[in-house]
């Protein structure tokens, strides 16, 4: 967790000095995807006012909803449900964030 943090802030100050906040790291994953894994709510907002896609899809087609199931995020969950994330999405297995919730 506590690399989690160093990662989270060092992206929040790459993103405020003008780094893309959709950039992709060696997995293909965002920012976003990370911040909803780990529930970090405040830098999931704090990306989408920087314009980060909330829908952004990873090489299994999981978007940052999936991850916050998968971590169990609610706040989280209710953040990206607010701002109309497409619930019904399903990954490369076919499973929807619900799916994931469930296991």
């Amino acid at each position: 967790v506590a690399d989690w943090l160093t990662h989270a802030l060092q992206a929040v100050e790459l993103i405020a000095r003008g780094a893309e906040p959709g950039i992709r790291d060696k997995q293909r994953l965002t920012p976003a995807h990370y911040a909803a894994a780990h529930g970090h709510l405040d830098v999931l907002q704090y990306l989408t006012t920087k314009g980060a896609d909330i829908e952004a899809e990873d090489p299994k087609a999981r978007m940052p909803l999936h991850y916050a199931a998968i971590g169990n995020s609610v706040e989280v969950l209710r953040f990206l449900i607010q701002r109309s994330t497409w619930l019904a999405a399903a990954d490369a297995a076919d499973d929807t964030a619900l799916h994931l919730a469930a296991r």
